[in-house]
């Protein structure tokens, strides 16, 4: 479901809204985006977020290695710290980064008539388990995906934050809100310990390095660079080992772009995550013309080589 401008109509007609003050994305995902420069063009509609997602919506060519981003930058006026709470006309609300779906995800709550409510994005849905006759029992799922970046700990984050906010009720971003209750909230974080145990049985160890297809991630993924001018690229870094590790690499570049920095490294204590920076020249008058070009970096991890696992995207302008 995407959206559609002629809806709105409906939107003010058919629930008497008068205006639009702000919208406030769950994630980064483009179903969940891609109305808001509409919205903010022909409307003044404001953008919150929280501070995680702010980079992603503000530029989302360079970080386009997150899959399904919405390829025009969304001009963000209000950003929010984790757990931070906010007030729009009567109602207070608080909202979470919660890395679930996409590490770029949040969850805002409220109470609602009395009623706490969490609006939960893509995270959270109903899995039908049993159906007797007319009824079908459920469970709740948090939805995994490893290529929207996976770390076990972030799945753990939103079992924290469920059960620290423990809503009554839960507004997912696709389908209708369904009621959630303690003891719903102690299935959901059963099936995130359930999944972690199978995960750890499934993989190479350890499962924190290979379950996390983003602990290498070159920024930005997309890069249109003037002939003859330099770009600067970000190697981000993560370090899932259980010990301190040394993090090397170098810059594999296109043919005919020249090399300026094209090596770093950098030492990472077990859980934390670090920056390399590197950078390439285009060429001036390149005979590949205006075509895109990978550039990759070669990392190895306290000298062994894991290969090019980083890429990204070059073009000449």
């Amino acid at each position: 479901m995407r959206f559609i401008a002629h809806h709105l109509e409906e939107l003010f007609t058919e629930y008497g809204i008068k205006k639009i003050d702000a919208v406030i994305p769950s994630h980064v995902h483009d179903d969940h985006t891609c109305g808001i420069p509409y919205l903010q063009k022909h409307f003044g509609v404001e953008c919150w977020t929280i501070k995680q997602m702010a980079p992603i919506l503000e530029n989302p060519a360079r970080w386009s290695s997150t899959p399904c981003c919405y390829h025009r930058p969304i001009h963000i006026e209000r950003q929010f710290s984790d757990g931070e709470e906010f007030t729009w006309e009567e109602y207070k609300f608080r909202i979470y980064h919660v890395p679930g779906q996409t590490e770029f995800h949040s969850v805002i709550t409220t109470t609602i008539d009395d009623s706490k409510v969490a609006f939960t994005g893509d995270n959270i849905f109903e899995h039908p388990v049993a159906t007797w006759g007319s009824h079908t029992e459920t469970d709740p799922i948090q939805t995994q995906v490893f290529r929207n970046s996976f770390q076990l700990s972030m799945h753990k984050r939103c079992k924290e934050v469920m059960n620290k906010i423990l809503p009554e009720r839960i507004c997912p971003g696709h389908a209708e809100p369904f009621y959630f209750d303690k003891l719903k909230t102690n299935e959901y974080s059963d099936y995130i310990d359930q999944k972690e145990t199978l995960f750890r049985e499934l993989s190479p160890k350890p499962t924190e390095q290979y379950t996390d297809l983003f602990w290498a991630r070159l920024l930005p993924y997309q890069s249109v660079v003037k002939s003859g001018k330099e770009q600067e690229f970000t190697l981000l870094v993560r370090n899932n080992f259980s010990k301190a590790k040394e993090f090397r690499a170098e810059l594999l570049a296109p043919k005919e772009w020249k090399i300026v920095k094209g090596s770093g490294r950098i030492r990472l204590s077990s859980g934390s995550s670090g920056e390399i920076m590197m950078t390439m020249k285009a060429p001036t008058n390149p005979t590949n013309g205006i075509f895109r070009q990978l550039v990759t970096a070669e990392i190895h991890i306290d000298s062994i080589p894991q290969g090019p696992v980083a890429e990204a995207l070059v073009q000449v302008k």
